[in-house]
């Protein structure tokens, strides 16, 4: 249900007024380890300065209230100041300072993450739970416990979010503190929203919102009626339900004095208009979205009431009022440039927008500019992944004792961190790519009705998405390099699994796209050659080449890059486990690989090995990371699994082919 325009344009508006989301989402995948933290710390301690001498001699309550002004701040001798005053209550063994001094450092370094990075954050607002435990100062730990679930929310760990949710939930249960369980509740609802589960995100909402009501929380209220109730209709397609709650809110807006209602109000305008733009109602959104973009010309900054024209000038375009479109289109781009969720889609709907007016000069120019911006934000993906592994290599070499009191912690974060860049780079690949064949395609459809000039325009288009998947597939093979460099420094056998399974996906991916670049069609792959490639590169990489016999049961079969990916990337996990589980020593090894047709939409993968097999159910061997990546490509290709265990293991997935976005 959640359609093009909700991802575009809506959410990078609520998340630019919220900027504490905004800021981890850009920086979840740049986490500093704690090795780095320390170190940088220390470093910090031995400064000195004639100010620092000065604020060392205040008594130590009035140290507290000039760390309680400062952690506001971006000044940078607060750490001193904050670990001089953290040595001196734990010398006194003042435990209620402790707490509150980590509780300082954790919000000074949110203000500061951008230097030193999320780990900081996490780290003291766990140590001021600890100390606040030591206490029995629990509503202190029940907050402390939602500002750590925010955190990790923001770090994209919602596993770990939740939990936490449901710790500060019991505690506040424990105090019979109704309005802590109303806070929380609201923080579950709101989780659940983050992870599309809409059905509990209500449940949890309507048990928080009696007591907003009884306590005149209206913010909280209008903040409910749009985020949890007016969205989670919504995403269900309750079209009706949803208005009425976004309705609620402008009503309860005016008629109180609600903090931030502008805010609020824009964002149940901007819903609004979506759902009519759902419904195709265009000219009714287009009244919405003028209201929205009037309250940030009166109440916000001149940059986010030009962002606000975007999807104004779209709704013109839907409505084939071209010409009224443009200005908008481009004043919304040009102001979007600033924000974090800027991509190649402003660029594509301009060159749209001049190709309906005939001015077919300006549509190839804007159409370059979004094929250049694709490339340019993988390129920063790929760098930025490289970046993290370097780091985390050099800090491998800085001090032995050190490593080894932090090795258990340090090889967590590093697997952890590692899966989701990894996980989150390919997601930013997949989805750009998928993006920019689907509009080229269009492009492609216009062009060829055009005279020569159009024509060779094409095929400039099509030499730059050669070029395209070309230096994809050599930063991915850097990217893998850097792996193998960083698997042989490790001596964690769970850790070098990871990191092994790790480069295996990378060598999946960066196949494909060298199998895109060297064919013909750039849209499709021949998945028995791509197989044969695959397969040698696995068993290459565990050193079977000689032990393991691999049979392609098929036919040759081009699929297109929309349902060969995932398909490439299920196959790559499943050969991988087999390798890992399925064959003791001195085996007669044999997989066999099955990729048919069923019908125009529907196709049956099946692999089979003569391994050892185990019982249906049981906890996969490892992280079982391999496996969720299997069950969530199968869950995107809306498809089924079974396993049967009989002289080995057959899993048979049957899939349905993806829809180009």
């Amino acid at each position: 249900m959640e359609s093009f325009y909700h991802k575009t344009y809506i959410v990078p508006t609520v998340l630019a007024c919220f900027q504490r989301m905004t800021k981890f989402i850009v920086y979840g995948l740049k986490m500093r380890t704690r090795l780095l933290y320390v170190i940088l710390l220390q470093s910090l301690l031995h400064s000195t300065s004639a100010q620092l001498d000065s604020l060392r001699s205040l008594p130590f309550d009035s140290l507290m209230k000039w760390i309680v002004v400062e952690c506001q701040t971006l000044n940078q001798e607060l750490p001193q100041l904050a670990y001089f005053a953290l040595a001196t209550a734990l010398h006194d063994n003042d435990i209620d300072a402790a707490a509150n001094i980590h509780d300082k450092l954790s919000f000074w370094n949110y203000m500061n993450y951008e230097v030193y990075g999320v780990d900081s954050i996490m780290y003291h607002r766990i140590k001021q739970i600890e100390y606040d435990e030591q206490e029995a100062n629990w509503d202190k730990v029940a907050k402390g416990y939602i500002d750590l679930a925010i955190d990790y929310s923001n770090n994209n760990q919602m596993n770990l979010c939740m939990e936490t949710l449901f710790k500060a939930l019991e505690i506040y249960q424990t105090l019979n503190d109704e309005s802590g369980i109303a806070q929380v509740n609201g923080q579950i609802a709101s989780r659940y929203i983050d992870i599309d589960d809409y059905e509990n995100a209500l449940t949890y909402a309507d048990l928080c919102m009696p007591i907003f009501e009884h306590e005149n929380q209206y913010l909280l209220i209008a903040e409910l009626y749009v985020s949890v109730y007016g969205r989670a209709h919504f995403e269900q397609g309750n079209l009706d339900a949803a208005l009425q709650y976004f309705d609620r809110c402008i009503q309860l807006c005016h008629d109180h004095d609600v903090e931030q209602e502008t805010s609020i109000l824009t964002h149940a305008y901007e819903y609004k208009a979506e759902v009519h733009i759902e419904r195709m109602e265009y000219e009714a959104a287009e009244s919405y979205l003028y209201r929205s973009w009037q309250l940030n010309i009166e109440n916000s900054s001149k940059e986010m009431a030009e962002y606000t024209r975007f999807p104004i000038g779209d709704v013109l375009y839907q409505q084939e009022k071209y010409a009224e479109a443009l200005p908008h289109l481009i004043a919304g781009a040009e102001a979007a440039k600033s924000l974090p969720a800027f991509n190649s889609s402003y660029d594509q709907k301009i060159a749209d927008c001049y190709d309906k007016l005939g001015q077919y000069e300006q549509a190839f120019f804007h159409q370059k500019q979004a094929a250049e911006l694709s490339a340019e934000i993988k390129q920063d993906e790929i760098a930025s992944l490289k970046s993290e592994a370097l780091i985390k290599y050099d800090s491998g070499r800085k001090d032995q004792e050190l490593i080894e009191k932090e090795r258990i912690i340090e090889q967590k974060n590093s697997i952890q961190s590692l899966s989701i860049g990894i996980a989150g780079l390919l997601a930013v690949l997949l989805s750009t790519l998928f993006y920019f064949f689907s509009k080229n395609r269009k492009t492609n459809a216009i062009l060829q009705s055009k005279n020569t000039l159009i024509e060779e325009r094409n095929q400039q288009n099509e030499l730059l998405l050669k070029e395209i998947h070309h230096r994809v597939k050599n930063n991915l093979e850097n990217v893998s390099a850097l792996l193998m460099l960083q698997g042989e420094k490790i001596n964690d056998a769970n850790a070098k699994s990871a990191m092994k399974a790790s480069l295996s996906r990378v060598d999946a991916m960066g196949l494909l796209h060298q199998r895109l670049y060297q064919g013909i069609n750039l849209g499709a792959i021949e998945m028995k050659d791509y197989f044969l490639k695959l397969s040698e590169g696995v068993l290459e990489s565990f050193d079977q080449e000689d032990k393991v016999n691999i049979e392609l049961a098929m036919d040759p079969l081009e699929l297109d890059i929309d349902t060969a990916v995932p398909i490439g990337l299920i196959v790559n996990e499943l050969l991988t486990n087999a390798l890992k589980y399925a064959f003791p020593p001195v085996y007669d090894a044999h997989i066999k690989i099955k990729l048919e047709q069923l019908n125009q939409d529907e196709l049956r993968l099946e692999v089979v090995d003569n391994g050892v097999g185990f019982e249906v159910g049981q906890a996969p061997i490892g992280t079982g990371f391999g496996t969720q990546l299997v069950e969530l490509f199968t869950k995107q290709l809306r498809g089924t699994m079974d396993t049967t265990i009989d002289n080995g293991t057959i899993i048979s997935l049957t899939l349905k082919k993806s829809k180009a976005a």
